[in-house]
């Protein structure tokens, strides 16, 4: 059963498309939720900004007590912890919540560093695009012709296209039982990429012919951008797009380490015995688990950062118009509901445009409302695959919150 749990409780994605959730959120035991703080920063305050507080409040307070009918208290009276920031055309807000970490009872600040999971394929898609822009990649070339010769997978004759849109038909790298005992039982391994490589099965489909979200995808993504610029992911992350934007407090692990305070992760890694610690300093959660998800999930950030990120890459601060299009394509093979590195969920009548994340320990969402220009990243150090839940579901209520005015 574990095994099982972690499978989809690591590095997965799972995509909300066409549907909307159910938001009947449940009322907490008195005392069992570590109480909201939240503040609100605004430029040419609009009358409705106080509501808008207000509103977003009330999504907070709700949102912690449906994370707590989930087992995720791990102790008496003490709650998850919970940071979302939003940011709308006029405005932006934070709230935080929970603790982050329950033995202690340390709250959750603004400032607090979450693990970030499969949202770090935004961040590695822009910064292909960016280096396509700049003539060192081509999307419609194959990715072999960007790799390391010693690369031994099986690449399906896939482009770099196809990689980044999840339509190349590359083994996936997490089905191996022989790498999820190894993530629980050896935490402090220090994963190469030609080890998690050599864990890849044999190709599912033709390239282009399907979509299959593969994480073994975006590792081969960060090995051919590596290649191209000559210089370790991290470095030219830093370099040619988290620098320029001002993301001091995002980071890719392990080539760097998550600023301070950390969030402590909780997964429900045995039903038996309800939600377990995840810890691993100085990564998030692990140096295994962030050494082999690398460029498919492990990156780190607090949620203004994060928000931040989302504004200026989905409002075109980030690319090239041209090349923010192409991203946000959904329309391959018939609508897959994925771009280059960004899904688009659906919240009711509400298309919005983001990425979910799980790595052991958190879950993480970064969704954005074009038609409102709305940005929110809520952060979580509950593990909601770990118990079949999508962070999508959890976001939307601060969707509608940020929408109602």
């Amino acid at each position: 059963r574990l095994l099982g749990t972690l499978r989809i409780a690591l590095l997965g994605v799972s995509l909300v498309s066409g549907c909307a959730p159910s938001l009947s959120p449940a009322a907490s035991p008195a005392g069992s939720i570590a109480g909201p703080t939240a503040s609100a920063r605004t430029t040419s305050p609009p009358a409705s900004a106080a509501t808008l507080d207000e509103r977003l409040e009330e999504a907070l307070r709700a949102t912690q007590a449906r994370l707590g009918t989930l087992g995720s208290a791990v102790e008496a009276n003490r709650a998850p912890g919970i940071a979302v920031t939003v940011i709308t055309p006029d405005a932006s807000w934070t709230g935080t919540g929970g603790d982050a970490d329950t033995a202690g009872g340390r709250p959750v600040t603004h400032d607090t560093t979450f693990a970030i999971g499969s949202v770090t394929k935004t961040f590695v898609a822009a910064l292909s695009l960016v280096l396509a822009e700049q003539g060192l990649l081509d999307l419609d070339q194959p990715i072999a012709k960007y790799l390391p010769p010693e690369i031994d997978v099986d690449l399906n004759d896939a482009t770099v296209r196809e990689v980044l849109a999840m339509q190349s038909g590359i083994g996936e790298h997490t089905s191996s039982e022989e790498f999820f005992n190894e993530l629980i039982t050896n935490p402090d391994r220090n994963w190469s990429v030609h080890e998690v490589l050599r864990l890849v099965g044999p190709p599912t489909f033709p390239a282009g012919s399907q979509f299959a979200y593969t994480n073994t995808n975006y590792i081969l993504v960060g090995l051919a951008i590596e290649h191209v610029a000559d210089a370790p992911l991290g470095e030219v992350m830093r370099q040619r797009l988290l620098g320029p934007a001002g993301l001091e407090r995002v980071v890719l692990q392990p080539d760097e380490l998550p600023p301070e305070p950390l969030a402590v992760g909780y997964a429900m890694l045995d039903p038996a015995l309800g939600f377990g610690r995840i810890e691993g300093p100085p990564y998030l959660p692990t140096r295994a688990t962030a050494t082999s998800a690398w460029a498919a999930g492990a990156m780190a950030s607090d949620a203004g950062s994060l928000a931040s990120w989302g504004a200026a890459l989905f409002g075109g601060e980030v690319l090239a118009p041209r090349s923010l299009e192409a991203m946000l394509d959904f329309d391959g093979l018939g609508g897959t509901g994925y771009g280059l590195g960004v899904a688009q969920p659906q919240f009711g009548n509400v298309t919005a445009v983001g990425h979910n994340g799980n790595i052991l320990g958190f879950s993480a969402a970064l969704v954005h409302v074009p038609e409102r220009g709305i940005t929110i990243a809520m952060l979580l150090n509950t593990d909601l695959a770990s118990v079949g839940r999508d962070p999508f579901e959890f976001v939307e209520a601060f969707v509608r919150a940020a929408i109602a005015g």
